[in-house]
């Protein structure tokens, strides 16, 4: 009576609910919720490789702040 996951209809469910088989309704439906978190986990894959990555917001920087910071390792390199 049991079909493969996919192929399983809400007329079995209903058909196995009205006949008293709570043992395998729940084993339809978790195996319905395990195949689905796979589907989804599959989809989040995939984006994830083709997502580009994160870009960096520009830093300002001021000219005084990199002739400051070069004098600075002048200076230590000559002492």
């Amino acid at each position: 009576m049991i079909k493969i996951p996919e192929m399983i209809s809400s007329f079995d469910i209903r058909f196995l609910l009205i006949s008293g088989s709570k043992i395998a309704v729940n084993k339809v439906m978790d195996e319905r919720h395990i195949r689905l978190t796979e589907t989804v986990d599959n989809l989040i894959e995939r984006k994830n490789k083709i997502q580009c990555p994160p870009t960096i917001a520009p830093v300002k920087i001021s000219l005084k702040n990199v002739l400051l910071f070069t004098l600075k390792v002048v200076l230590l390199t000559l002492k």
